[in-house]
C-alpha cells in the first residue's frame, strides 16, 4: 500500500505505473485506492510518519459498528462493550494499527453495512446508510466484489418488503440509487 501512495504522490494521482510483470508489484495498479486517498492526505500535509493513521481513525467506528450489531441482538450492554473491544483487540487487528494496510478500514466499512442490512426494521435511511458503507467497502478492496452484492441483495430485498405503503417510493430510489452508486 505503501508503493501506491508513494507513486500518487510523485505522479500527482493514481496513474498505472510503469512495474515489472510481477503479481505481487503489479497489485498496486490494480487495487481499489480508497483508503490509500486517506493515506496520500495525510502525507501531503504532514509527512510519510502519519502513512499508517487510517488504521487509529478507523479503529473507533469498528469499535462502534461492532457494538451497535451486537447491540441489536442482545440486551446485555456490557458483553456488547466487550465484542466490540474484543474486535479491535484480536491480534490481527491490533498488529494493523501500526501498518499501511488497510484491513481495519475495510472491517469498519464491512460490520457497519452489516450492522444496517441486519437492522430488525430496514427503511429508506438505514438502506441508505447501508449503501454508504457498502460504496465505501467496495472502493477499499477487491474481496469486497464478493462480499457486497450478497450483502446489497439482503438489505434491498428486506426494504422492499417491510417498506409500508406511503414509502414505497422512498425504498425504490434508495434501491436504484444504490444500484447506480
Amino acid at each position: 500500500h505503501e508503493p501506491m501512495v508513494g507513486f500518487a504522490l510523485q505522479n500527482h494521482g493514481f496513474d498505472i505505473v510503469s512495474l515489472p510483470p510481477v503479481l505481487v508489484v503489479q497489485q498496486a495498479n490494480g487495487f481499489p485506492r480508497l483508503c490509500e486517498s486517506v493515506a496520500i492526505w495525510f502525507c501531503i500535509f504532514t509527512d510519510k510518519s502519519l502513512i499508517e493513521i487510517g488504521n487509529s481513525l478507523a479503529a473507533p467506528g469498528l469499535v462502534l459498528a461492532t457494538y451497535a450489531l451486537a447491540r441489536a441482538r442482545s440486551r446485555d450492554a456490557v458483553a456488547c462493550m466487550g465484542w466490540g473491544a474484543a474486535v479491535l483487540l484480536m491480534p490481527a487487528m491490533y498488529s494493523q494499527l501500526r501498518t499501511s494496510l488497510i484491513d481495519v478500514q475495510v472491517a469498519f466499512f464491512l460490520v457497519a453495512a452489516l450492522h444496517f442490512a441486519t437492522r430488525p426494521v430496514v427503511g429508506p435511511r438505514e438502506a441508505a446508510f447501508g449503501t454508504l458503507c457498502l460504496v465505501l467497502l467496495l472502493g477499499s478492496k477487491g474481496t469486497a466484489l464478493v462480499w457486497a452484492p450478497p450483502l446489497a441483495v439482503v438489505m434491498y430485498a428486506r426494504l422492499l418488503l417491510q417498506a409500508e405503503k406511503g414509502r414505497r417510493r422512498a425504498a425504490l430510489a434508495v434501491v436504484l440509487g444504490g444500484a447506480f452508486a
